[in-house]
């Protein structure tokens, strides 16, 4: 039979990814929103700061996975933390119902406007 101890390991390790997880999903929630609050989006035009956000949270995740596991390929709790915790949290799409809805209008939803600065 099977010793108490070795038998809860599985549990304690998948408690502590899960705490990892949630520890880093509350610290990527925290960046977006403060990345909304600070880069408002602005109405009608295609929403920039939920586009950075996607394409810079895509471009951190696949490096700092790549070289957690080159470096660390026993770094499962340090990998949930930062893959599935911050950066999945960061770069989730939450916000984009909302974005669709400040495209739409009395007509419906349309494209949204890309407007090009003068230099």
């Amino acid at each position: 039979m099977r010793d108490a101890a070795v038998m809860a390991s599985p549990v304690r390790s998948r408690g502590r990814v899960a705490a990892a997880v949630g520890l880093g999903g509350a610290m990527g929630a925290g960046l977006r929103h403060a990345v909304a609050v600070r880069f408002p989006a602005s109405p009608g035009l295609l929403p920039w700061p939920t586009f950075v956000e996607n394409v810079s949270g895509a471009l951190l995740l696949g490096l700092a996975l790549t070289l957690l596991l080159r470096r660390r390929p026993g770094s499962r709790g340090l990998r949930a933390f930062v893959g599935t915790g911050v950066l999945g949290a960061y770069t989730t799409s939450a916000r984009s119902p909302s974005n669709s809805w400040r495209w739409s209008g009395p007509a419906g939803p349309r494209p949204p406007r890309v407007t090009r600065r003068s230099p």
